[in-house]
Protein backbone atom coordinates (compact mmCIF):
# COMPACT_ATOMS: atom_id res chain seq x y z
CA UNK A 1 0.00 0.00 0.00
CA UNK A 2 2.72 2.53 0.91
CA UNK A 3 4.29 2.29 -2.44
CA UNK A 4 1.31 3.22 -4.85
CA UNK A 5 0.83 5.56 -2.45
CA UNK A 6 4.59 7.05 -2.59
CA UNK A 7 4.29 6.95 -6.42
CA UNK A 8 1.31 8.74 -6.55
CA UNK A 9 3.06 11.59 -4.16
CA UNK A 10 6.12 11.71 -6.82
CA UNK A 11 3.67 12.33 -10.00
CA UNK A 12 1.55 14.92 -8.01
CA UNK A 13 4.71 16.66 -7.18
CA UNK A 14 5.85 15.92 -10.49
CA UNK A 15 2.18 17.69 -11.87
CA UNK A 16 3.27 21.35 -9.50
CA UNK A 17 6.45 21.97 -11.05
CA UNK A 18 6.17 24.65 -13.58
CA UNK A 19 6.30 23.67 -17.34
CA UNK A 20 7.97 26.03 -19.46
CA UNK A 21 8.30 29.00 -17.76
CA UNK A 22 11.70 31.20 -17.67
CA UNK A 23 14.11 30.32 -14.48
CA UNK A 24 16.96 31.44 -13.40
CA UNK A 25 18.69 28.88 -15.68
CA UNK A 26 16.70 29.89 -18.41
CA UNK A 27 16.45 34.00 -19.00
CA UNK A 28 14.10 35.24 -21.06
CA UNK A 29 16.35 36.51 -23.78
CA UNK A 30 16.31 39.46 -25.51
CA UNK A 31 15.68 40.03 -29.29
CA UNK A 32 19.23 41.60 -29.11
CA UNK A 33 20.84 37.95 -28.28
CA UNK A 34 18.71 35.95 -30.19
CA UNK A 35 19.49 37.96 -33.64
CA UNK A 36 21.95 35.67 -35.17
CA UNK A 37 22.02 32.23 -37.23
CA UNK A 38 21.38 29.31 -34.98
CA UNK A 39 22.26 25.46 -35.91
CA UNK A 40 19.80 22.76 -34.63
CA UNK A 41 21.91 20.09 -32.81
CA UNK A 42 19.45 18.35 -30.68
CA UNK A 43 15.48 17.72 -31.49
CA UNK A 44 14.04 16.06 -28.11
CA UNK A 45 17.17 15.20 -26.81
CA UNK A 46 18.37 13.32 -29.66
CA UNK A 47 21.27 14.60 -31.89
CA UNK A 48 19.67 15.72 -35.49
CA UNK A 49 22.70 14.78 -37.82
CA UNK A 50 20.88 16.50 -40.66
CA UNK A 51 21.94 20.31 -41.10
CA UNK A 52 18.95 22.82 -40.04
CA UNK A 53 19.03 26.35 -38.91
CA UNK A 54 17.14 28.89 -38.00
CA UNK A 55 18.02 32.87 -38.91
CA UNK A 56 16.28 35.38 -36.18
CA UNK A 57 18.51 38.29 -37.34
CA UNK A 58 14.59 39.97 -38.59
CA UNK A 59 12.91 40.45 -35.61
CA UNK A 60 9.54 40.07 -37.35
CA UNK A 61 10.59 36.76 -38.98
CA UNK A 62 12.35 33.81 -39.29
CA UNK A 63 14.29 31.94 -41.93
CA UNK A 64 16.44 28.95 -42.23
CA UNK A 65 17.77 26.08 -43.88
CA UNK A 66 15.71 22.82 -43.16
CA UNK A 67 17.37 19.12 -44.22
CA UNK A 68 16.09 20.24 -48.27
CA UNK A 69 14.55 23.03 -48.34
CA UNK A 70 14.89 26.42 -47.36
CA UNK A 71 12.12 27.50 -45.02
CA UNK A 72 10.20 31.25 -43.29
CA UNK A 73 7.76 32.61 -41.16
CA UNK A 74 6.48 35.56 -39.06
CA UNK A 75 7.69 35.53 -35.46
CA UNK A 76 4.86 35.98 -32.75
CA UNK A 77 4.50 36.78 -29.10
CA UNK A 78 6.48 38.70 -26.59
CA UNK A 79 9.23 36.97 -24.88
CA UNK A 80 9.22 34.48 -23.22
CA UNK A 81 6.53 33.53 -25.67
CA UNK A 82 7.84 32.53 -28.94
CA UNK A 83 5.80 31.23 -31.93
CA UNK A 84 5.82 30.94 -35.46
CA UNK A 85 3.09 32.10 -37.71
CA UNK A 86 2.24 29.96 -41.41
CA UNK A 87 4.97 28.62 -42.67
CA UNK A 88 6.29 28.48 -46.33
CA UNK A 89 8.91 26.51 -47.63
CA UNK A 90 10.66 25.49 -51.25
CA UNK A 91 9.54 22.39 -52.51
CA UNK A 92 12.73 20.33 -53.24
CA UNK A 93 13.14 16.50 -52.70
CA UNK A 94 16.31 14.70 -51.14
CA UNK A 95 16.83 11.74 -49.35
CA UNK A 96 16.94 13.27 -45.93
CA UNK A 97 12.87 14.82 -46.16
CA UNK A 98 11.69 12.48 -42.71
CA UNK A 99 13.95 14.58 -40.85
CA UNK A 100 12.91 17.85 -42.46
CA UNK A 101 9.27 16.45 -41.55
CA UNK A 102 10.18 16.57 -38.05
CA UNK A 103 11.56 19.46 -37.68
CA UNK A 104 9.67 21.63 -39.46
CA UNK A 105 6.37 19.95 -37.91
CA UNK A 106 8.72 20.50 -34.13
CA UNK A 107 9.14 23.93 -35.29
CA UNK A 108 5.13 24.49 -35.53
CA UNK A 109 4.58 23.34 -32.11
CA UNK A 110 7.40 26.02 -30.45
CA UNK A 111 5.70 28.43 -28.11
CA UNK A 112 8.57 29.33 -25.47
CA UNK A 113 12.16 30.65 -26.02
CA UNK A 114 14.88 30.63 -23.29
CA UNK A 115 18.82 30.68 -23.56
CA UNK A 116 20.90 28.50 -21.56
CA UNK A 117 24.55 28.24 -21.57
CA UNK A 118 24.50 30.02 -24.96
CA UNK A 119 22.34 27.93 -26.26
CA UNK A 120 18.84 28.93 -28.00
CA UNK A 121 16.02 26.56 -26.36
CA UNK A 122 12.85 25.92 -27.76
CA UNK A 123 10.15 24.74 -25.98
CA UNK A 124 6.69 23.39 -26.85
CA UNK A 125 3.82 21.38 -25.32
CA UNK A 126 4.13 17.25 -24.81
CA UNK A 127 8.09 18.18 -23.58
CA UNK A 128 9.11 19.54 -27.39
CA UNK A 129 12.96 20.31 -27.34
CA UNK A 130 14.88 21.62 -29.59
CA UNK A 131 18.32 22.48 -28.25
CA UNK A 132 20.10 25.29 -31.04
CA UNK A 133 23.78 26.57 -31.34
CA UNK A 134 24.90 29.51 -32.60
CA UNK A 135 26.19 29.06 -36.28
CA UNK A 136 30.24 29.58 -36.57
CA UNK A 137 30.99 30.25 -40.37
Amino acid sequence: MLKPLATLSLVFLAACLPGGEPSASQPVPTEAELARIWRLERLNGQTFAERATLDLTDPARATGQAPCNRWFAAREGQLPAFRFGMFGATRMACPALEAESRYLAAMAEVDAASLRDGRLILTGPDGLKLEFLPQTP
